[in-house]
């Protein structure tokens, strides 16, 4: 409605697509109100090139569509703070892929008694409990529920690793506080992470579901002291580079000076 209300007053119009699933492009009544709507936009911004191909493909449209990625935030780096933490960050739901996970870890749980996984989400938490009891780890797993602020800096802060589980992103915001950390990060090759992402140099991969892949993944980041500061300093770039804010900014006025 306000897209309308807009275009009514005869006011330029820029929609930024921010999905969690490029499946939603692909559903028909989806197709029908993202095609009407990208097609009258004077400009859309999406969060990747790989969403600018979905875009391309699953609605036929090329034209006033431009990369805009989000930026990591800007912290103050604590080292000293750091623990054998395995941070999961964001809503304890199927879809994150918290279980995957929990199992994962699970496998190489006993030979790494000083590691814990940690979840900071709202949620499945009584799921999720569940799941570490089955496998035999609730004492290496905790759940920190709903964390902001001072309590999220903290939380980042303390994690050595970063886990995405997820099945769908757009463009993962945990991951770009994880950067911001330099936090080294194991992430499934979702939304736009494949455009950035380069497996062994600043992330590890893995399979979306695939819990013994995860597992040597993870297991690799612990036990390979060089390979995990490798890949924190490769994250510590990304967010002085790429995606730093001052980059960002100057990356959307020249977007916004094609559109004058």
């Amino acid at each position: 409605m306000f897209f309308v209300l807009a275009k009514l007053l005869h006011k330029k119009t820029i929609l930024h697509f921010h999905p969690s699933n490029e499946k939603f492009l692909y559903e028909p009544n989806n197709q029908k109100l993202y095609r009407n709507l990208f097609s009258k936009a004077n400009l859309v911004l999406v969060l990747s090139e790989q969403w600018r191909r979905w875009i391309k493909d699953a609605l036929g449209l090329t034209e006033h569509i431009e990369v805009l990625y989000n930026p990591c935030p800007i912290v103050e780096r604590k080292p000293e703070l750091k623990q054998n933490e395995i941070l999961f960050a964001g809503t304890v739901i199927p879809r994150k892929g918290y279980a995957v996970l929990i199992r994962s870890f699970a496998k190489i749980a006993k030979k790494h008694l000083d590691r814990k996984v940690v979840i900071a989400g709202n949620g499945e938490i009584d799921k999720a409990k569940a799941v570490a009891k089955e496998c035999g780890i609730e004492d290496q797993v905790v759940f920190l529920g709903w964390v902001n602020g001072h309590a999220k800096d903290l939380t980042f802060q303390r994690a050595s690793i970063y886990c995405l589980a997820s099945d769908g992103e757009g463009f993962p915001m945990g991951v770009l506080d994880a950067w911001a950390y330099g936090i080294p990060c194991v992430v499934t090759p979702v939304g736009g992470l494949p455009d950035i992402v380069v497996d062994g140099e600043n992330a590890l991969v893995f399979p979306v579901g695939d819990v013994d892949v995860l597992a040597r993944q993870l297991e690799r980041m612990i036990s390979n002291n060089g390979l995990r500061n490798r890949i924190a300093q490769a994250s510590l770039e990304l967010a002085h580079t790429t995606f730093n804010i001052d980059c960002i900014n100057k990356n959307l006025e020249v977007i916004y000076d094609r559109f004058k």
